[in-house]
């Protein structure tokens, strides 16, 4: 395998961890989230909504890079291949 095979190799394996990570991330984070705000009573929201927008954004915010790391990897895998 020569120089550039193998950068690109390893570049589509980071773009592909970065893609996972993501997934992770919303499975963990993002879907209980969306899960209990779904049963929030809009007149009635609980003392510490805020707190939870917060936390819902802040995993939005990493999952948001994490797919646009994994983005560019994934371009510049395509570049190094040709």
């Amino acid at each position: 395998m020569n120089r550039q095979g193998g950068s690109a190799w390893g570049v589509r394996w980071a773009a592909a961890v970065a893609f996972i990570l993501a997934l992770i991330s919303t499975i963990i984070f993002n879907v209980p989230v969306n899960l209990a705000t779904g049963r929030w009573d809009s007149k009635k929201l609980p003392s510490d909504w805020k707190q939870t927008r917060n936390r819902w954004e802040f995993f939005h915010g990493v999952r948001s890079w994490l797919l646009l790391i994994g983005f560019v990897l994934l371009s510049l895998a395509l570049t190094l291949k040709q």
